[in-house]
């Protein structure tokens, strides 16, 4: 009878390991992930996994893990995550960009449609076509394609095809359109103006209107803490902060 009984524990035990595990696993779906300790799968997770993912979370309710694990690993790569102030800048920037968004998420008129601006400015990060295309001509060396293959982009060696500057064009939006390319190809973006000058405000001012228009800016007396894109992304920053707060 004893037997019976100590069968009869481990037999509920097990039944409500099992009930337990596959209710988390009802309510938490890979893409709504907030505290999965220091792994998701095999992959090991950024110690600012945990800040980005409930920042980007307030704004894209269908954010998916994978979005923010391949933005820290960008950021990490393009040493953009240096310090607290760095990461919150550029956290508040996609934020403001397409407010984490690639694809429209459930409920909005485009639901499922890629981002893009009235511009034409593309996804997540809100790349120009033209820009991609300008990037990728200009700067794709040998070294540049490791990195960025490195850090899980696909193929770009299109550029280097003989043919006309439209059709390449065409082929670094469709290249773009991808979630993983567009997140590099910020970082890089943002890279490439750090290495010109080592400010991040003054990177910043320069992805929104350019680098001769941040020149013209400052060179007119204006200051980069008040420029429009900086107060923008604070203001980002702030929202987040409130619907956290709001949600606890």
């Amino acid at each position: 009878m004893k037997n019976s009984y100590g069968i009869m524990t481990i037999v509920l035990v097990l039944a409500s390991v099992a009930f337990t595990k596959s209710l988390y696993v009802s309510t938490h779906p890979s893409g709504d992930i907030t505290n999965n300790g220091d792994t998701i799968g095999n992959i090991e997770l950024s110690p600012n996994f945990d800040y980005v993912y409930k920042r980007f979370k307030t704004f894209n309710s269908d954010l998916d893990s994978s979005t923010v694990i391949t933005f820290n690993k960008v950021c990490k790569h393009y040493h953009l995550d240096t310090t607290d102030k760095l990461l919150e800048l550029c956290v508040g920037q996609i934020l403001l960009e397409s407010g984490a968004k690639h694809y429209y998420p459930k409920g909005h008129k485009k639901e499922g449609m890629l981002v893009v601006s009235y511009c034409g400015a593309i996804g997540i990060s809100q790349i120009m076509p033209n820009t991609a295309y300008g990037i990728l001509k200009k700067y794709a060396t040998k070294e540049v394609r490791e990195e960025m293959y490195g850090l899980g982009c696909t193929s770009f060696e299109f550029i280097d095809n003989n043919t006309n500057k439209s059709t390449l064009i065409k082929m670094s939006t469709d290249w773009i359109k991808n979630e993983t390319n567009n997140i590099v190809m910020w970082g890089f973006i943002m890279k490439l103006t750090l290495d010109k000058r080592p400010d991040m405000l003054k990177a910043l001012v320069s992805y929104n209107v350019g680098l001769g228009g941040m020149i013209n800016y400052v060179d007119s007396g204006g200051s980069l803490s008040k420029h429009h894109y900086i107060l923008s992304i604070k203001t980002k920053l702030h929202t987040a902060e409130n619907k956290l707060n709001d949600s606890y």
